[in-house]
């Protein structure tokens, strides 16, 4: 389901072979900005794949498209995360065709009885899968997915 949502990546180089993780995030959300902060560090190792839903509210919703119609996405996300609870984009006007990545996202996500975020995710080299909703400690989420270089 999160391979074909539409994501942010903050990959800096083409057809990395990195393991993927996934964070479903909501722009409203400050635990989700937290557990952005922690997850950041680990980009030189994995390929982080940012998932933005609403769940929270319209204002994730506006954000999130501002985010995905932007020429540089991840610029734009970091941007945003730095900043995060101010006003640093103006949301009046948005893409509605970004907004609706927005909600297709959130609702494969319904469909599975997930609605709270921050949620990571990750497919380790064995094959099994490693999750962590809530914000608990991502370097232990981290050392549970592996395959690092």
């Amino acid at each position: 389901v999160l391979e074909d949502s539409n994501y942010i990546s903050d990959t800096r180089e083409q057809g990395s072979d990195r393991p993927v993780i996934y964070m479903v995030v909501d722009m409203e959300c400050p635990v989700c900005n937290e557990v952005w902060g922690q997850l950041r560090k680990h980009g030189d190792s994995y390929d982080i794949r940012y998932v933005p839903v609403s769940i929270l509210g319209y204002k994730g919703l506006k954000m999130a498209a501002k985010v995905l119609e932007d020429t540089n996405p991840y610029f734009l996300f970091e941007h945003m995360g730095e900043h995060f609870g101010k006003s640093v984009v103006d949301v009046s006007r948005y893409d509605v065709a970004e907004a609706g990545k927005v909600l297709r996202n959130t609702q494969r996500l319904e469909r599975l009885g997930i609605m709270s975020v921050p949620l990571l995710i990750a497919k380790r080299p064995d094959g099994g899968f490693v999750a962590s909703m809530g914000g608990g400690n991502v370097d232990t989420f981290v050392s549970k997915v592996g395959g690092s270089r």
